[in-house]
């Protein structure tokens, strides 16, 4: 039986129930940033959604390309990471979007563009040694609408210090684009440029190839699109703390009206979502199957306590703990270098199976992380209106 969930922060948790169904959090659960394109850029559609074309730049595993997909228009999601695309393409194909497609290589690889009603683009310019490359590329082959969520320079030193990025920003500058200075401040990104450091992964949300990236301030990215001939722009919203603006840039020749519409009306409807406890009893009972028919000894991470109820379990069901270990990385390096490949997640909130799930993603030897064993402890005390969590597969 296949196990499968998507990768790190916002879109980690899938369900995967013995019956083959898949439920990622992204169709479950409608991305706030998915519903602002769908419904900015209706001001300006001028043709039947199956018409469209998208391009989403750092797409990930996926989450905003599929929700994209949802509108039946066809999307092609670009990513460099290609054990990220493989994931995507394992979620779009289980779920069924033929209109979804994703390319891997670089955003500035104008091999991998081509002429696109839109483009959407969350969390990419932040992570750029420079922007005016990208900004080229989509001045050159989008032809109407861009979204764009990203972190801007702050306005001046008061924000930086009040922003939670205030300890990793630096010297503000200014660099040339279309014959104006814009400015700007620089932002260190990771020292290390190997994607693989020992055990370990390069973050999936962090940059590719390079230590530091250049920010400019939200006036001044304004002004860049302008110069790109995206004369139009909406702010959608921001975050201060976060120094976070999400926009909306049009085209110069699209006259843009006031108000927004319902973008619930475009989508596809959703899957059908079965009860949480009914869903995490059946994964569970999967993964004992699984651990069972593999004759694997897994290794427990988390909550003390529950973790001895959790190896209980194991042992009356004829499988052998392998170690209880808190969530430390000494601990975790040591498991992994001893041949463990397999780790059950011991938690009594979903926020700590996240953490501890993101804290296991980076290592590249750990081949299964289970969440089944801790969510079904949960029982009532999760709202059924919540997405299941499920196992995943590198």
């Amino acid at each position: 039986m296949e196990k499968y969930t998507l990768g790190a922060s916002s879109n980690v948790f899938t369900a995967v129930l013995p019956n083959g169904t898949f439920y990622p959090e992204h169709i479950i659960i409608e991305d706030e940033r998915v519903e602002q394109f769908i419904s900015h850029f209706d001001i300006v559609r001028n043709k039947p959604w199956k018409d469209c074309v998208f391009l989403d730049l750092g797409c990930g595993e996926g989450s905003s390309t599929v929700g994209l997909g949802k509108t039946g228009a066809q999307v092609i999601g670009v990513d460099g990471r290609e054990d990220i695309i493989k994931r995507a393409e394992y979620t779009r194909n289980k779920l069924g979007y033929p209109n979804v497609e994703f390319r891997i290589g670089s955003v500035l690889d104008e091999s991998l563009w081509q002429e696109v009603d839109a483009v959407f683009m969350a969390g990419l310019i932040h992570h750029l040694e420079s922007p005016f490359c990208l900004l080229d590329l989509i001045e050159k082959y989008c032809s109407a609408f861009v979204f764009a969520c990203t972190h801007v320079a702050p306005q001046n030193q008061a924000e930086a210090e009040k922003s939670f990025f205030s300890k990793l920003i630096f010297n503000p500058s200014t660099r040339e684009y279309k014959g104006c200075d814009i400015p700007g401040i620089n932002f260190v990104e990771d020292n290390d440029l190997r994607e693989v450091r020992g055990q370990k992964k390069r973050h999936p949300r962090s940059g590719i190839g390079n230590a530091a990236s250049w920010w400019p301030g939200s006036d001044a990215l304004v002004e860049c699109m302008k110069k790109a001939g995206f004369a139009n722009s909406r702010i959608i919203d921001k975050s201060d703390s976060r120094l976070r603006y999400r926009f909306a840039f049009y085209r110069e020749q699209f006259e843009v009206h006031p108000g927004i519409v319902d973008s619930s009306q475009f989508l596809w409807p959703l899957v059908a979502k079965p009860r949480f406890q009914d869903a995490t009893k059946r994964a569970l009972l999967s993964d004992i199957s699984y651990l069972v028919k593999k004759q694997i000894s897994p290794v427990i991470v988390g909550e003390k306590h529950l973790s001895r109820m959790i190896a209980d379990l194991l042992n009356r069901s004829g499988i052998e703990c392998g170690e209880i270990i808190e969530q430390n990385h000494d601990a975790i390096s040591e498991c992994v270098e001893s041949g463990c490949h397999h780790f059950i997640v011991s938690a009594h909130s979903l926020a700590e199976i996240k953490r501890i799930y993101d804290t296991l993603m980076i290592y590249k030897d750990i081949n299964y992380l289970f969440t089944s064993f801790s969510l079904d402890n949960m029982g009532d005390s999760i709202s059924v209106d919540h997405p299941v969590f499920g196992t995943k597969l590198i």
